[in-house]
């Protein structure tokens, strides 16, 4: 790897992972790849087991690596790979960086309990469900929250608990402990802070890259992505509940029809294999939206 981002989530990783792609360094790791090719499951046994062969095969094939859950392991990954170089991806102070992650990516853990029906469903929509976004994200964050205590001082240190308990107050420190976990981790020559509205020069140089002058930083704003994700998990999950709610009336009154709505609707809800041809993969920035996978009556 030659690549790894260090930066948290919500520190302009699309746009990175973007210019990375379109400069050479990719293919390039990104929550996007786990949810879309359905590596939860990989991600948690090694943040459970600490056993790392089957995530060492799965980012063989990777040039970078940037985004969570992959930034938690970024030391590890350093490790194993000496002369990669690690962009520490910043905003401009904590608490814009809260902001966005509370109006984003915490979201996807406080969706309704009745959308946990997406659990008898396939991936990667069952991989979107409270309860399993809930176990990953609190493994990828106690993670992070345990390497930067590691460093930090006793009063700036941050209890370990579910993020959706996490105050702003509280998540703004993890956010510092992070950074300077990752600034007192990597040799000095190897690290660049960065944060996306420097635009290209920074990554020109410390890539050594020669860019032509109209070059500029393709800014990727996926604040939208997060909002459609959420309302269509919620309308997924609606379409199963009537589903099953039909098929429930049908077995009572032994209505055919009724049995057969509920059918049509179970059926196309669980048929979203398609998600993966209709999405461009070769795309880093294409939308990832359920709406479009949803079945259309």
């Amino acid at each position: 790897m030659k690549i790894i981002g260090a930066g948290l989530c919500r520190t302009g990783t699309m746009s990175t992972r973007k210019f990375l792609d379109d400069n050479g360094f990719g293919p390039c790791y990104h929550m996007q790849e786990c949810i879309l090719h359905g590596h939860r499951s990989i991600w948690e046994s090694v943040f459970e087991t600490q056993n790392f062969e089957e995530l060492d095969n799965l980012l063989e094939s990777y040039n970078a690596g940037l985004d969570l859950p992959f930034i938690a392991l970024f030391d590890e990954t350093l490790a194993k790979n000496p002369d990669a170089k690690v962009i520490l991806g910043v905003r401009d102070n904590p608490e814009v960086w809260v902001k966005s992650w509370r109006a984003t990516v915490a979201k996807i853990c406080e969706l309704p309990f009745w959308t946990n029906i997406c659990l008898l469903s396939v991936k990667p929509i069952s991989d979107m469900c409270p309860w399993n976004m809930q176990r990953f994200h609190n493994n990828f964050w106690n993670v992070v929250i345990e390497k930067g205590n590691s460093i930090a001082s006793e009063e700036s240190r941050v209890a370990i608990m579910p993020t959706w308990e996490i105050s702003d107050e509280q998540m703004a420190q993890v956010y510092r402990n992070w950074n300077q976990y990752v600034i007192q981790t990597v040799p000095k020559e190897k690290l660049l802070i960065y944060n996306v509205k420097e635009g290209v020069a920074p990554l020109e140089q410390f890539l050594g890259l020669n860019l032509p002058e109209s070059c500029t930083m393709p800014f990727v704003n996926d604040t939208k992505q997060f909002e459609q994700l959420t309302l269509s998990v919620k309308a997924y999950s609606a379409v199963q509940i009537a589903g099953y709610s039909l098929f429930a009336s049908s077995l009572v009154t032994k209505s055919r029809g009724h049995l057969t709505g509920a059918l049509a609707l179970i059926i196309g809800s669980l048929g979203v294999h398609n998600i993966v041809q209709r999405t461009k993969l070769s795309d880093p920035i294409s939308p990832f939206s359920l709406r479009d996978f949803l079945p259309k009556f």
